[in-house]
């Protein structure tokens, strides 16, 4: 069995997310390269020194799908803690929101 690397993660946590996402989807997934971490200072950050996911190299294609559902999941998470101002009052507006309290304008959609 052939392991491939689908994904360098932010750090562990990220990774990990992206592990137990690969598992509930039916694929098995290992993060390597956690550890390295307690080395910063000595070692550079480079993608070799972040945590990583790995697939079986058999699993990529469905893996591929998975780490793109993953990665949408992740930027509406980013997208609900950045605030934003409504473009009809300039209300400032908490992420987690859609429409504005202040005016009922809809938040703009981001591309």
């Amino acid at each position: 069995m052939a392991l491939t690397r689908l994904y360098t993660g932010r750090d562990a946590l990220d990774a990990h997310h992206l592990r137990a996402h690969m598992e509930s989807g039916g694929l098995r997934a290992v993060v390597l390269g956690e550890t390295l971490g307690a080395a910063r200072g000595d070692l550079p950050v480079t993608m070799e020194t972040l945590p990583a996911v790995f697939v079986n190299s058999e699993d990529l294609d469905q893996a591929r799908d998975l780490l793109e559902s993953y990665l949408a999941l992740d930027h509406l998470a980013e997208t609900a803690e950045h605030p934003w101002i409504c473009p009809a009052c300039e209300e400032v507006m908490e992420g987690q929101f859609d429409v504005c309290w202040q005016c009922g304008e809809e938040r703009p959609v981001e591309d």
